[in-house]
């Protein structure tokens, strides 16, 4: 094996290359004799999630024989015990493991390497690979030093990953695993120069590219801040088919996202080029491109508030496009779009926004086709008037010309919900949602309703919300409830049927259930009056921890007030796994725990006296947990609230 720098002699990548050693000359850059430092652009962590799970990631397993040889049984039961608690997210259990070892094995630590890479704890990950090149660099495998490449891409450090590459190449150890793990580090760092690099090695080398390589080089131009990425990410693309390689749709969501620097001509190629090769979208595609479409402008956006102050001075032609890319989304009807998708389409819909029909035409973007046919123009004039006035919280303008309306037009009347409920006025919106529902001949749409449960849902009206839910039901029009809306209803309902069908259609869709989806699912069995509510919480939690999620506090404190009647061995399950997740109990968590150990007993609670009369019955188990638990984690006055100072009293802690 070749023992040099990678050079760059393919046919495209050289030109790549070329384009990008001229741009970067203007700009002060680094030659492409060294890859660059790391560029820390904002990524969309979604979608290395979903090449990971997929089982496209950068994650393939590399073995070495040869260190095995010399590992005792007890050392090779160890490795594998880290390899178990990496493999589940048990960062907890991979440190006590780890610490507790004072050999010098190279499996051990190898394994305890990629156990913190798995749990996401990258600098921990660098320490133990520093650690063991200090101990044992004598005994250094490959499969070492292609870890420590992973590591210091997650951790961008560019010197670092170099001097480990240049090793590699030294030792003569290069093949698929390095080049492989070289070009996901380079791909983190949204180094181009050095992912085509090592994809131009491997052709001079005769060792075959795959399509995670040029995937995660492609990935590379995504998280580039390069002004022609979208470039490099064509150059690479055409490669990649030129070689007999199907791109999948993880290269196309990497694709699109390079193209958030491209003019609009070639930005609306993307699609094309996707329906070429017969790939077909999914929802995080749409996500990706829309970022892309509007020049990165949806990052970190969490309403269509959001998404329309960040879209505002976008050219008329891109959001005419994105329109119409939504509009074939629709059409396709298979594609559940996520939430900053339905953001955004809502957002560029109400960019028009016209005062007047005439005015459409000025503002360069012609209006999606309107369903409301049968209104008039002046009621057509009303409800953007109402949208727009609610949208800026103009709530006195909204309500002067509502009173003024006297028609019966579903649309306008949803329109004034919406701004009532935009404006935080609940009760008037409530008040225009029973006007309407209270005329049995009035007829109501989806949009209608939702607005309602919205509303209800804002004023924790538990019975409005369930005879709006049934009106949906009785309709028929369940299907075509988003999913989030969906969980919000079974919070407020307690329906943990509702809860899990919602994730059901998450799942069925091609998605990946997100934190927000599982913490309300778990709100949802909070809430409940069903038996056995513990257990589909505990469910909910451990889908979340097995996916990675990161469950917070607030999703801690809904699964213990799920676990009011659970027995005291789940509840400290539950603490357990708040451990596996790095979080500390803190005086909100201490009552919520309580108040599940003492099976929500302890209401309306003003001195000792009180927690004894509450607490009379308690199983002595139950008092004996709580007691331990107070003991071991009250040590610190700041975690006592007043509720938890009456408790200690009772137990004569103070």
């Amino acid at each position: 094996m070749p023992k040099c720098r990678p050079q760059c002699r393919g046919p495209h990548l050289a030109l790549l290359i070329a384009v990008f050693t001229l741009v970067t000359s203007w700009e002060g850059g680094l030659p492409f004799s060294a890859p660059g430092k790391a560029r820390k652009s904002p990524k969309q962590a979604a979608a290395s999630v979903m090449r990971e799970r997929s089982g496209l990631g950068i994650g393939a397993r590399v073995t070495d024989t040869k260190s095995w040889r010399a590992v005792s049984p007890e050392e090779s039961a160890l490795a594998g015990k880290l390899k178990a608690a990496g493999i589940k997210g048990r960062w907890t259990q991979v440190w006590r493991l780890y610490q507790d070892y004072t050999g010098i094995a190279i499996p051990v630590h190898g394994a305890a390497m990629q156990a913190a890479y798995r749990c996401r704890r990258y600098s921990e990950a660098a320490e133990m690979y520093t650690k063991l090149r200090t101990v044992n660099d004598a005994e250094l495998n490959q499969v070492i030093l292609v870890h420590g490449i992973k590591i210091f891409g997650k951790l961008h450090d560019a010197d670092r990953v170099e001097a480990i590459w240049q090793e590699v190449l030294a030792k003569g150890w290069m093949d698929k695993f390095p080049a492989t793990a070289r070009i996901d580090a380079a791909s983190e760092m949204g180094d181009i120069r050095a992912a085509a690099s090592v994809l131009d090695y491997l052709q001079n080398a005769s060792l075959p590219s795959d399509v995670i390589q040029f995937s995660s080089a492609i990935n590379a131009c995504k998280n580039s801040d390069e002004k022609l990425s979208y470039m490099a990410a064509n150059v690479l693309l055409n490669r990649m088919i030129e070689e007999g390689l199907q791109p999948n749709i993880v290269t196309f969501t990497s694709f699109a996202g390079a193209h958030r620097l491209a003019n609009l001509t070639q930005t609306k190629r993307v699609p094309s080029i996707l329906d070429e090769q017969k790939v077909i979208p999914n929802s995080l595609f749409v996500e990706t491109f829309l970022g892309a479409v509007f020049q990165g402008r949806l990052r970190d956006v969490w309403s269509v508030s959001d998404v329309a102050e960040r879209i505002q001075g976008t050219s008329p032609e891109r959001v005419q496009f994105a329109l119409d890319f939504l509009d074939d989304v629709e059409a396709r009807g298979q594609i559940i779009v996520t939430a900053i998708g339905a953001d955004a389409f809502s957002a560029t819909s109400r960019l028009w926004r016209p005062w007047s029909l005439s005015a459409v035409p000025a503002v360069g973007v012609q209006p999606r086709s309107p369903k409301n046919r049968h209104l008039s123009p002046y009621e057509r004039l009303l409800v953007n008037i109402m949208k727009d006035a609610g949208s800026q919280g103009r709530w006195s303008e909204v309500q002067r010309y509502w009173a003024g309306y006297n028609g019966t037009a579903v649309e306008v009347y949803d329109a004034a919900m919406g701004a009532a409920y935009s404006c935080g006025q609940y009760a008037h919106g409530a008040t225009i949602f029973k006007k309407r529902s209270n005329h049995s001949a009035a007829e109501v749409d989806l949009n209608f309703l939702l607005t309602g449960l919205k509303i209800f849902r804002k004023l924790r009206d538990r019975l409005q919300t369930e005879a709006v839910w049934q009106q949906i039901e009785t309709k028929g029009w369940v299907k075509d409830v988003d999913e989030t809306t969906t969980l919000q209803a079974s919070i407020l309902l307690g329906n943990i049927s509702l809860a899990a069908s919602a994730l059901d259609v998450v799942r069925t869709q091609r998605m990946l259930p997100d934190r927000f989806h599982c913490s309300s699912a778990i709100r949802a069995c909070a809430m409940s009056d069903q038996k056995g509510k513990h257990l589909a919480a505990a469910y909910f939690l451990d889908y979340m921890m097995q996916e990675r999620l990161e469950p917070d506090t607030l999703t801690f404190l809904n699964t213990l007030a799920a676990h009011q009647t659970a027995s005291a061995q789940e509840i400290d399950g539950v603490l357990e796994k708040m451990a596996l997740a790095r979080l500390e109990p803190d005086a909100i968590m201490t009552e919520a725990y309580m108040g599940a150990m003492f099976q929500g007993r302890l209401r309306n609670i003003s001195s000792p006296e009180d927690v004894e009369k509450s607490l009379a019955g308690v199983s002595p188990e139950r008092l004996q947990a709580a007691r331990s638990f107070l003991e071991e984690n009250l040590a610190c006055s700041g975690r006592r609230t007043k509720l938890t100072k009456l408790v200690m009293k009772f137990y004569g802690l103070t």
